[in-house]
């Protein structure tokens, strides 16, 4: 983390890292983080790239029940189909 603390596929994969130990909040806050990043990237050819971080993070909501943010990474994934 200390060299790409700011990629977002490196606090995306952290995410990932954090559900599979079932630490959902940790997980969230990655998947956040990345999500901030991504959007400042700007660059529509490489939405379908980051599908699976809206789709870890509607997993990591219906984990902690969290259903207006698992309805908001349903309909963002919608964007990439």
């Amino acid at each position: 983390m200390k060299f790409y603390p700011d990629d977002p596929a490196v606090l995306h994969e952290l995410g990932v890292i954090n559900y599979l130990n079932r630490e959902y909040q940790n997980a969230l806050a990655f998947f956040q983080r990345a999500l901030i990043k991504v959007e400042a990237i700007d660059q529509v050819d490489l939405l379908p790239y980051w599908e699976p971080l809206f789709n870890n993070m509607g997993h990591v909501c219906r984990k902690l029940k969290y259903i207006e943010i698992y309805e908001l990474a349903q309909k963002k994934e919608h964007f990439f189909i």
